[in-house]
């Protein structure tokens, strides 16, 4: 497919095959669809509205298919209807004759001052005119096409013009888009905090930390949900690191045509909702709104936590004790070492947006469920390895042979992607996905009996997890445990309570 399609209605045009093939040189790639008169060269041109790069009309055609006098007629009603289709499509025409009385004539030139070339003598000129004009029509084309967001962003119409004609072109391998998409980002994280919304000043490279205080569940009155979730994923599929590194060469090599499309989508939505914004004028005014609304948050949110705190108090307490049985807690003094990767591990939470203690507690023990699970079928498969068994499968084992089906997403999973030191050597994204959806699920309906202790505690569960990095951070500081020492984990569970 040529880059540029050309109507050329004239008469004569088979007299003037040369210029045809000019046209379509690889250099020039105008593709050229020719008629002898107006009426059905409208007819096409109407018909494929869409499809010119510009009309190419000689001054004196035949205006039907039965004339056999060129008129002026022709072009009259050339440009008549190019015209009335205007509010559709601004298509720009090209005048383009050889007729002895209106190419020496002045007046004719005069007329048509910037689109009149004459046959024989401006075919080069005509041709790099038509290209100009194509590309920027284009841009024209795609400024209308989403005029309400270059109305609202007019300081990065070239950034936007970019995007979208990547999207036109439908150029799936252009991994550049991301550093595009970060220059609008910060253009809205500045506009953001200007008005009061954001309580974190944008300084060019914290495009992270702005969306995080954006995204903040006590801003959700104040910012729709779907703009929160449209800012994180722009945020951190563009962020630089070892994410952005996988996005890029999935991009270039073609392995994900629709990111591009759905990273375009979200900046739009997110450009289009910013129409409602405050003006920055009342930004004090802003900001104390949404202050309130953020400390109603997490008044509600407290109350909220004390209920659940009195619950699992109640509730946990026969998980506690039997915890503490299996690991024959004692009164001995956690040593410097415990001590400093535990709070490393609490450190990652906080950083990851988990900063209230009975949430850290409940994270934590859910993922020492998942790796003590883990560890307590190793050594069973291990003595049975040691005892000659190599084939002895346990009927009771957690982790069985085959595929596990996950209620929540209808999906079959192996069995052994849920074990931790399989999921544990998974990129960071997988592993995430995997715990998330999959594990956490399994943990949760890992007891058949609705009604016992466990069943009651892990009913509510919920993994609060946000970030692949967060996981990654926590699993590390928790495979660095010793597990397997009983009277290790008793001084390391004391220390967590």
């Amino acid at each position: 497919m040529s880059k540029y399609k050309i109507l050329w209605i004239d008469d004569k045009w088979k007299d003037m095959d040369s210029f045809k093939d000019l046209c379509e040189l690889p250099k020039n790639d105008i593709e050229v669809v020719s008629c002898t008169n107006a009426e059905e060269g409208m007819e096409i041109f109407e018909a494929h509205l869409e499809e010119w790069s510009g009309v190419i009309l000689d001054a004196k055609v035949f205006k039907g298919k039965g004339d056999e006098v060129d008129r002026l007629a022709g072009l009259t009603y050339s440009l008549d209807r190019i015209n009335e289709l205007k509010h559709k499509r601004n298509v720009p025409y090209y005048i383009f004759t050889g007729q002895p009385d209106t190419a020496s004539g002045t007046t004719f030139a005069d007329q048509y001052e910037g689109k009149y070339y004459e046959k024989d003598k401006d075919e080069n000129k005509l041709i790099a005119d038509i290209k100009r004009n194509a590309d920027e029509l284009k841009d024209t084309q795609i400024i209308h096409k989403h005029q309400a967001v270059f109305d609202i962003w007019p300081e990065s119409r070239s950034e936007l013009l970019r995007l979208l004609k990547v999207m036109e072109a439908e150029d799936w391998k252009d991994n550049s888009f991301f550093v595009v998409i970060r220059k609008v980002l910060s253009d809205v994280m500045s506009r953001l905090y200007k008005c009061g919304y954001c309580s974190v000043e944008h300084d060019g490279s914290n495009l992270g930390d702005c969306s995080r205080a954006l995204g903040l569940p006590n801003m959700s009155d104040i910012i729709p949900v779907y703009i929160q979730r449209s800012l994180h994923t722009c945020v951190e599929v563009t962020n630089p690191g070892c994410h952005r590194t996988e996005c890029d060469s999935a991009v270039k090599e073609g392995r994900a045509p629709y990111l591009i499309r759905s990273l375009v989508f979200d900046l739009l939505n997110i450009l289009y909702w910013c129409k409602d914004l405050p003006p920055e004028i009342d930004r004090e005014k802003t900001a104390q709104r949404v202050k309130q609304s953020m400390e109603e948050f997490d008044r509600k949110k407290e109350e909220s936590q004390n209920r659940k705190r009195q619950r699992y108090i109640q509730q946990d307490r026969t998980y506690k004790i039997y915890f503490c049985k299996q690991n024959k807690f004692n009164s001995s003094m956690i040593t410097g070492k415990i001590k400093s990767q535990i709070d490393a591990i609490w450190m990652t939470f906080w950083t990851g947006g988990i900063s209230n203690s009975i949430d850290v507690l409940e994270q934590m023990t859910y993922l020492f469920f998942m790796k003590m699970l883990d560890d307590a079928q190793l050594n069973q498969e291990a003595t049975a390895l040691a005892m000659g068994m190599r084939d002895f499968e346990d009927p009771k084992a957690v982790f069985k042979k085959g595929n596990w089906h996950n209620p929540d997403t209808d999906k079959d999973v192996p069995y052994n992607n849920l074990r931790w030191n399989v999921f544990r050597q998974f990129t960071p994204e997988r592993m995430f996905d995997t715990v998330r959806f999959d594990v956490f699920t399994f943990i949760k309906n890992i007891s058949d009996e609705k009604t016992s202790a466990y069943s009651r505690f892990m009913n509510d569960a919920v993994f609060l997890i946000q970030q692949p990095r967060t996981l990654v951070k926590v699993v590390e500081g928790i495979q660095e445990l010793d597990m397997n020492d009983r009277d290790t984990m008793g001084d390391v569970y004391e220390y967590v309570l």
